[in-house]
């Protein structure tokens, strides 16, 4: 983790109620964006909002990396408009699946794809561990360790 990074990405899980909020700090402290989900069969980003495009940036890496940790196949985008033109600057499109959707971003949109999916060039965001991000408690000790 970067000790004298610009941002922060932090997860907080709430797995009793299948929902995880995304929230991007500066270096103040101060909340410069926030996303939150929603698990279930299908899982739900139900809000993202950010003060730039690297705050954005770091808070669609949260979300892809959140549902790549708790394997998800399934997921829907019921937001703002907003929203919808974040993940468009980063080829994020919602597809039948999450595996397609981060298989068209890497075709149409590689340079979206090396800094959300891959997290290239996010160095001044301080990015969570993988075990935060899961909303099944019991696996988080498999992948801290």
């Amino acid at each position: 983790m970067h000790t004298a990074a610009a941002y922060r990405l932090m997860a907080d899980t709430h797995s009793e109620i299948g929902s995880l909020l995304l929230a991007v700090t500066d270096d103040t402290g101060r909340v410069v964006g926030t996303a939150r989900m929603t698990a279930g069969q299908t899982w739900r980003l139900a809000s993202l909002e950010a003060a730039n495009m690297t705050v954005a940036a770091a808070l669609c890496h949260g979300f892809v990396e959140t549902l790549r940790v708790n394997r998800v196949r399934h997921f829907a985008v019921t937001t703002d408009a907003g929203t919808r033109t974040w993940l468009g600057w980063f080829g994020l499109t919602p597809s039948t699946t999450v595996s397609a959707m981060l298989d068209d971003q890497r075709r149409i949109n590689p340079e979206g794809y090396h800094l959300v999916t891959k997290g290239y060039g996010l160095d001044e965001v301080a990015l969570p561990y993988q075990a935060e991000l899961l909303t099944a408690p019991a696996v988080a000790p498999a992948l801290a360790g």
